[in-house]
């Protein structure tokens, strides 16, 4: 195999900006929860099981806890 052949170049580059450009275009997380009352990011606490539909546990953004502030002590239920 001969690295400097135009064509394993060409492959190598459309496989590199393949993988880049799917990269870039997967939906970003969702952000912690802000609380209303002070303005602090909350922690997440217990995560919520959700027996009708167990799948959901597993993908990204599609599973759900509850936040508690760390300061006032509210709890929020949020997607992760």
């Amino acid at each position: 195999m001969d690295l400097a052949d135009p064509a394993f170049l060409i492959a190598l580059a459309v496989g590199i900006l393949g993988f880049v450009l799917y990269a870039r275009l997967q939906p970003r997380p969702p952000r912690t929860p802000e609380c209303l009352e002070c303005g602090v990011t909350m922690e997440r606490g217990e995560p919520i099981a959700d027996p009708e539909n167990p799948e959901h546990r597993f993908i990204p953004g599609e599973r759900e806890a509850y936040f508690n502030c760390p300061r006032c002590g509210r709890q929020t239920r949020a997607r992760y």
